[in-house]
This record gives structure tokens, C-alpha cells and sequence, in this order.
């Protein structure tokens, strides 16, 4: 039997030693067509690409800069009202948006339960902050951003009807976007909604990572 008792170590000790299988960010698109944005907000882009990325209004092309939100989180905003279509290096439209004469509303502040770390279960896996809400998020909401002394530092996207939102996930499987930091337990933060045409909610009171 002794040679199972190597089998088990050999398997115990590679489970150990599980490698980390990193994965960049994709960019998307949380913007949705039929949304209206006004003059202060635009279209809201996760991850973008360095270069590649295309602003058109018909058959012209836009001059067009990214207004950092949080870190791998952007606004675009267009310059005039209309539609506009924003394409990427191979010409196909990742997303027709228009902008019009109207003005948006920012959502209210939230309202987290609280905000909990939770620490690898086993090695490889990912540490998790999660903020825990009782009621679901408000309609036009996408992102829920982390910032901590008044600086934005991580963010989760919201997913419609869930009251638990990961606002930061890394970095042994997935690897945050750059400039992403992570809460430590005890760290006083605050929390804001994004809305899908780019505007930041006012902070919520400040809460404390449990």
C-alpha cells in the first residue's frame, strides 16, 4: 500500500501548487442602444484598447478623449447632439448611441448593507470584496464603484435584480484592471452607482469592509 501513499501525497501536494490562469479584462460596451445621453454624460466603455477604437456621425469620423471613471471603467462623451456610432479597429459598431437636448437626472446615492472581503477558499482561487444591499439596484444602473478617500479604486458591474455585487475580484484567475486596488478589512470606503449614460450618483455614507 505504500505506493498508494505516494499517489496521495504527489496528488495533495499538485493541488497545492494549483498555477494561477490569468485573464485579462475584455472590453464591453454597457451602454445600450436605445439610451439617450446628454451633454455631460456619453457612452460607458469597460477595458478599453489603447488604440483602435472609432467615433463616427454618419460617414464621419469624431475626435473623441475617455473620461476615466474608475480604473478599466470609462465614459466617452459625444460632442454633439445626434447619433453616433463607436467602432473598433476592424470598422464593426460596438454601439449606436444618441445624444440628445435632454437632461439626466444622476441616481441616488446608495444604500449598501455592508461591504465584505472574502479571502481565497483554496489556493488559486480569487479574493473577493463584495457590497451586500436590501433592496435591488435602481434601473439604468451599470457599475458600482469603490472609492476610498475620495478616489475611485475598484468597481463591479451591476447585474439587474441581484442585491450582491462583486466590486472587486483578483488576481490569481482574473487580473484586475490597472490601477485597481483592493480594500483591506477595517478600511473606511465609499460607494457610488454609474448609470448607463455615464453619470456618478452621490457617494453613499461611508461604510467600513468587514
Amino acid at each position: 500500500m505504500r505506493w498508494l501513499a505516494w499517489v496521495v501525497v504527489l496528488a495533495s501536494a499538485e493541488a497545492a501548487a494549483v498555477p494561477c490562469r490569468t485573464s485579462e479584462p475584455a472590453p464591453a460596451i454597457l451602454t445600450p442602444a436605445t439610451a439617450t445621453v446628454d451633454e455631460t454624460g456619453g457612452i460607458v466603455a469597460t477595458n478599453p484598447p489603447r488604440n483602435g477604437w472609432e467615433l463616427a456621425q454618419s460617414t464621419t469620423a469624431k475626435q473623441f478623449e475617455l473620461r476615466n471613471v474608475a480604473p478599466g471603467l470609462v465614459v466617452i462623451p459625444l460632442p454633439t447632439n445626434g447619433m453616433f456610432e463607436l467602432r473598433d479597429s476592424k470598422h464593426a459598431v460596438l454601439a449606436s448611441v444618441t445624444r440628445g437636448p435632454t437632461k439626466v437626472t444622476p441616481l441616488p446615492a446608495p444604500k449598501p448593507r455592508l461591504v465584505r472581503r472574502t479571502a481565497p477558499k483554496s489556493r488559486g482561487d480569487d479574493s473577493t470584496i463584495t457590497a451586500v444591499f436590501a433592496a435591488k439596484p435602481p434601473a439604468g444602473a451599470v457599475a458600482l464603484i469603490v472609492f476610498a478617500k475620495g478616489k475611485p479604486r475598484s468597481w463591479g458591474r451591476v447585474t439587474a435584480g441581484s442585491t450582491s455585487i462583486v466590486v472587486y475580484r483578483g488576481a490569481c484567475q482574473t487580473t484586475p484592471p490597472a490601477g485597481t486596488i483592493s480594500s483591506r478589512i477595517g478600511e473606511a470606503i465609499t460607494l457610488a452607482w454609474l448609470d448607463e449614460t455615464g453619470h456618478v450618483s452621490a457617494p453613499s455614507r461611508v461604510v467600513k469592509v468587514r
